[in-house]
């Protein structure tokens, strides 16, 4: 079942996101050192965008709609210096569901939520090499732009390139 998380969820956010964190360390800007310390707060800003600076969402995969663990989660955010664009980041599905459409289901909730919300377009960042990735968000109307390259993060050898599709 795909939702919308909730502030309450914060403790199954961190598990996921820190799962995430954990199977793909070259796909996130984030570390998992610099993730698994943070309050609450934070976690639950992941489902409120308090502390974003943004209208923000979390789409999160409940398998069978068990409250146990996500399965997937994808983020959605229009920052409030530029409401035409939203960004899509933090995706990631749990290897054992990967291949069940719910990668593009996250993708998909996220497009029509920056729809409605009068987004022009939405764009995302993905690691140069990640097959798996490209193939789903191209597949999802994205598309790749070579020349845009930036490091993941500071100190990495990993480059990401920069996808967008209209919303």
């Amino acid at each position: 079942m795909l939702r919308a998380a909730r502030a309450e969820d914060w403790e199954r956010l961190r598990h996921v996101r820190l799962a995430a964190l954990r199977d793909a360390p070259d796909a996130f800007a984030s570390t998992l050192e610099a993730t698994e310390g943070q309050p609450q707060w934070r976690w639950e800003g992941w489902a409120t965008g308090d502390g974003w600076g943004a209208d923000l969402v979390t789409f999160v995969e409940e398998p069978d709609g068990t409250p146990i663990a996500f399965t997937g989660m994808a983020t959605g955010a229009i920052f409030h210096d530029d409401p035409t664009t939203a960004n899509l980041f933090a995706m990631w599905v749990a290897p054992a569901t990967r291949g069940e459409g719910v990668g593009r289901a996250l993708v998909d909730a996220v497009v029509a939520w920056a729809r409605g919300r009068g987004a022009d377009q939405v764009i995302l960042r993905i690691s140069d090499g990640n097959a798996g990735a490209r193939r789903l968000y191209e597949a999802a109307g994205f598309v790749l732009d070579e020349n845009d390259r930036e490091p993941l993060r500071e100190g990495s050898p990993v480059v990401t390139l920069g996808m967008r599709r209209p919303s």
